[in-house]
């Protein structure tokens, strides 16, 4: 079973804020502090998933720019034995605005955002529904800086995963399967079984509310692994 590990550094930082009062909490000083803290908290778990066997780590903060991505996982990842678990950045590879006449636009920026960041990811995760290419666009950006990129794609419906199979990424997340925060019910394993048979030869992992618990159902239902964040977030996942 592969196992995909999602940050969620906002998490961490809400939890420093705990407790404090609205006058604390809008302080740079007290913000500086909850960075630093949640960024110490991000390298213990780091070093956890790498520890535990985690195949992927997904650092997913999408609200960082690619220098303070490449910071952050210097200050997370540096010195970290990671030759057995990839690191995978989450960066938008979305279609391009209107007023692009083609995907070419879409590709440069793309490249633009992933050429920075090549030399210390193992790969990127690429969400919403970039246009076509956009894989080979990625894989081709780290080549030219000799590593070989994991790229990984999101869906959420048997026509997503059409989709994103001729892109060829080499991993696919299905999600919700079971729930998400802020919405009652997932797809369901019915649909897992479907879309891991309509992804062929591209492994699939599920993703939304994911446990101990319900993972082997996953597996059963085809998926190759399984994803998440708040189930990495303790210790349950070691018991996998």
């Amino acid at each position: 079973m592969q196992l995909c590990a999602i940050t969620d550094r906002k998490r961490l930082i809400a939890a420093t804020f705990s407790g404090l009062s609205s006058n604390l909490v809008s302080s740079p000083n007290v913000l500086l502090r909850a960075e630093r803290e949640a960024a110490v908290r991000l390298r213990a778990l780091a070093a956890g998933w790498i520890d535990g066997g985690v195949d992927f780590i997904q650092l997913r903060e999408k609200d960082l720019a690619p220098p303070a991505l490449i910071s952050l996982m210097e200050e997370v990842f540096g010195g970290l034995d990671r030759r057995s678990t990839r690191l995978i950045v989450n960066v938008s590879g979305d279609r391009p605005p209107r007023s692009s006449p083609t995907a070419a636009r879409a590709h440069a920026d793309l490249a633009a955002r992933l050429e920075p960041l090549a030399p210390f990811a193992d790969g990127v995760h690429l969400p919403g529904r970039p246009p076509p290419g956009a894989v080979r666009e990625a894989r081709r950006v780290f080549r030219r800086q000799g590593r070989d990129a994991v790229v990984s794609l999101i869906c959420h419906s048997l026509e997503e995963i059409g989709i994103a199979q001729t892109q060829e990424p080499d991993f696919i997340l299905f999600a919700p399967v079971f729930e998400k925060e802020g919405q009652r019910s997932g797809t369901g394993l019915p649909l897992l079984r479907m879309a891991c048979h309509a992804a062929g030869d591209v492994p699939v992992l599920a993703l939304g509310g994911v446990t101990v618990e319900n993972a082997p159902e996953c597996v059963a239902a085809g998926a190759t692994g399984i994803a998440g964040i708040r189930l990495f977030a303790g210790d349950s996942w070691r018991r996998l």
